[in-house]
């Protein structure tokens, strides 16, 4: 039995855990930007887990993903079991911890199981000298986003616009301001898709935008909506699954939303309510730039960002979990079962409560 190799990180932010942790546990973002090579999802259906695979330097790595573990805002953890390249099995943990004296401390732990002689002389190398400089560079980079506190364009290390997309790019910004549109907005818009990177401009949601940008959501719809028609965006609407909130299927036309959508990963049919989980979102037209659609991870906190809490249980298992629940309404439910037990949370509410 090859024998697993253990790697411990920690670092002091001056961010608080409750501004680095939508930083932290956006593992697609943080793939991405660590230089992760993006994953596909495998046509390959196991129970429980996400069969997926990945491009190394000519090797393709294939794994079942286990569904994520993790606490807002303090705590995460993924297993991944291999069948094919130099490694067997990883698992993955991050801490975030509030500091005495401000800030947070992050300890960032990885085991994993090589195989073969490649493995076992590769990897240490590899942590070392590639993983440890990339990730540091990558937090450092979202402790100064989070001290900021308007986030700014998490730019693209090199964009290509199509041949005469800046000076249609100039067209429309005057043609946006023309029609009275907030000049500062249409800026914004601009500069998103001339220096943002795709994974920012892939999904573009206007009421995310606005909240990130502290502005009112209509403005922002409002200036999508104009964007389109000027040729700078394009739209189309996403089916929601009601349980993990994820894309589930996707319509160029409102005459494409289907009325029944399946959801792999909570492995239920869904009725499709316009109301409740049909979502208008944006990307930028093809004539300006093109958009290469990428995943990095498919199932980490942030994908699901509704969601405090997930945890994996066996069969008959009990675990005690603490979390800091803001007051309001929640659900405590099952993976693959509709319905589940509601919760309000309020000052005068009791300390703790059990489900079964």
């Amino acid at each position: 039995m090859n024998k697993e190799l253990h790697y411990r990180w920690e670092w002091d932010f001056k961010s608080p855990a409750e501004a680095m942790w939508p930083f932290v546990a956006d593992t697609n973002r943080f793939n991405s930007d660590a230089g992760i090579p993006g994953v596909r999802r495998s046509e390959i259906k196991t129970p429980g887990t996400e069969r997926l695979t990945m491009n190394v330097a000519g090797m393709t790595m294939e794994w079942d993903e286990a569904p994520f573990e993790w606490t807002a805002p303090r705590r995460f953890g993924v297993v991944r079991n291999y069948h094919a390249g130099p490694v067997e099995k990883i698992r993955v943990s991050a801490d975030l911890e509030p500091n005495p004296g401000g800030g947070c401390h992050l300890v960032y732990q990885i085991w994993m199981t090589p195989r073969g002689l490649l493995g076992k002389l590769v990897f240490p190398i590899q942590m070392k000298w590639k993983s440890y400089p990339a990730f540091n560079a990558v937090f450092r980079k979202y402790d100064a986003i989070a001290q900021a506190g308007r986030e700014e364009v998490i730019a693209a290390a090199s964009v290509t616009l199509a041949p005469g997309a800046e000076a249609r790019l100039a067209q429309i910004g005057r043609a946006l301001r023309d029609a009275a549109l907030d000049a500062e907005l249409v800026d914004l818009l601009l500069d998103l898709v001339r220096r943002g990177d795709d994974l920012s401009l892939m999904r573009l949601r206007p009421y995310a935008l606005a909240d990130r940008w502290r502005v009112s959501r209509r403005r922002v719809l409002d200036i999508c909506l104009h964007a389109v028609r000027a040729g700078l965006l394009v739209f189309r609407w996403d089916m929601l699954c009601p349980s993990c909130r994820g894309a589930k299927g996707v319509a160029e036309t409102l005459s494409g939303v289907k009325k029944q959508i399946h959801c792999d990963s909570c492995n239920i049919d869904f009725e499709v309510n316009f109301e409740r989980s049909v979502e208008l979102t944006f990307r930028p037209n093809s004539s300006i730039r093109k958009i290469d659609l990428v995943e990095f991870c498919v199932g980490g906190p942030r994908i699901t960002p509704h969601i405090v809490a997930q945890q994996i249980l066996a069969p008959g298992e009990s675990r005690a979990v603490e979390l800091a629940l803001e007051p309001g309404a929640y659900r405590v439910r099952a993976r693959s079962e509709r319905g589940g037990q509601h919760v309000r949370v309020g000052a005068d509410g009791a300390g703790e409560a059990a489900f079964a």
